[in-house]
């Protein structure tokens, strides 16, 4: 029978921990946004004239192709999971 104040008080928490669990998702955030600037800026460049490449119209005018250069980070991202998921499962797990 206590206030919220003395449960909080007599609470025993590890102040890096709590900043551990704060930090992965803030960073996850942090990439997702560069993700998706990066992503952006490049699908920006190519549709432009003076882009470098001959092709900007076709990209310019096309939606699926635009989508499919935007896909493609996200399917390297999962391709490059599945590997790190297999290396992973290969040397951090004993063998019996």
């Amino acid at each position: 029978p206590g206030s919220i104040k003395t449960v909080y008080h007599t609470m025993n928490y590890s102040k890096r921990a709590v900043g551990v669990c704060f930090a992965y998702p803030a960073l996850g955030g942090l990439l997702f946004g560069y993700d998706i600037g990066a992503t952006s800026y490049v699908i920006n460049q190519l549709t432009r004239a003076n882009s470098g490449v001959s092709w900007y119209k076709i990209i310019k005018h096309s939606a699926f192709l635009q989508g499919l250069i935007t896909s493609g980070g996200v399917a390297g991202a999962l391709i490059g999971a599945i590997i790190a998921f297999r290396i992973a499962a290969e040397t951090g797990r004993r063998k019996e």
